[in-house]
């Protein structure tokens, strides 16, 4: 068994669930996202900015990785009421709060998984050479802006998701806990 078949359907199903993470991230904002399908559009040649967030788990590590322009950044402060924030720190808070929504759907699927500090970077040209193990491009539209997000994973051979599920799922964004 190659490498790349190592983990195809555990990615399959990450990659599933993070179109889900990212509608529920920006609903929680009031704003709309479309998944974009088709081919992977070109990036601008003006100033990008990039976060990337890594992960790992028992058998799994990777990165989430989201790009973006500033004008989207600021939309998004603008929405999170936030207009004057930092639109490097925000892009960094918007890769954690996404890698946390990715986090508790994989958490339900048998797959436990912690994460770092996010990363940030602005410039023109960005661009990222394709790493070893699985890598998925997805690309969301909200209203007047644009957002590329790019999920790796590299599987070891012992890679199993927790089939029994017996790890305790923590509440989601927006969950009732009563005290």
């Amino acid at each position: 068994m190659t490498l790349l078949a190592l983990g195809k359907p555990a990615f399959a199903t990450m990659t599933s669930h993070l179109a889900g993470a990212v509608r529920d991230l920006f609903a929680s904002y009031g704003s709309a996202v479309d998944l974009r399908t088709g081919a992977r559009p070109a990036l601008e040649e003006g100033q990008m900015s990039m976060a990337v967030i890594g992960y790992a788990g028992n058998g799994v590590r990777g990165a989430l990785i989201l790009m973006t322009t500033e004008t989207a950044i600021g939309a998004w402060l603008t929405a999170a009421g936030v207009p004057d924030a930092d639109c490097e720190d925000a892009l960094g808070e918007f890769a954690n709060m996404l890698l946390g929504r990715l986090k508790a759907r994989l958490l339900r699927e048998g797959i436990a998984i912690f994460s770092t500090t996010p990363t940030t970077a602005t410039g023109t040209r960005l661009r990222l050479s394709d790493p070893p193990g699985h890598h998925a491009w997805s690309f969301f539209e909200g209203p007047g802006w644009h957002l590329n997000v790019r999920l790796e994973a590299t599987f070891e051979r012992d890679f199993a998701p927790n089939s029994a599920r017996t790890v305790s799922c923590p509440p989601e964004a927006g969950d009732f806990i009563e005290l």
